[in-house]
């Protein structure tokens, strides 16, 4: 009896510690997929920001582009401006001494009457 009641008291706690095993080997394996899904979670967060990264710095080189563009464009802008100036001021000039030109012809044409 009492090697029988041992032996059940031994089986007993062999029951109870494989219980105990396969309750922790699935608490380990159900940690186990947490992990694997916080991974997987984290990976895809990963790709989105390197894919949010590439996408962001495509825009920026097509805003520099379109920056230098712009920049080019207000240059020859203003070398066109600069050239229209510079032609109204020769045009203003032409016509002072066109009309200095005038004013002397019409002093020696007068001159010219008066010695006659």
């Amino acid at each position: 009896e009492k090697t029988a009641a041992v032996v059940h008291q031994l089986r007993s706690e062999m029951e109870a510690l494989r219980r105990k095993l396969e309750d922790k080997a699935q608490a380990d394996v159900a940690e186990q997929e947490r992990l694997a899904t916080a991974l997987k979670e984290r990976e895809e967060e990963f790709q989105r920001m390197q894919d949010e990264s590439q996408r962001l710095d495509a825009m920026r080189v097509q805003y520099e582009e379109e920056l230098a563009a712009k920049a080019e464009e207000l240059s020859k802008a203003q070398e066109a401006m600069s050239a229209l100036d510079n032609v109204a001021e020769e045009r203003e000039q032409k016509e002072r001494e066109l009309a200095e030109a005038r004013e002397r012809q019409e002093a020696t044409a007068k001159m010219l009457a008066a010695q006659q």
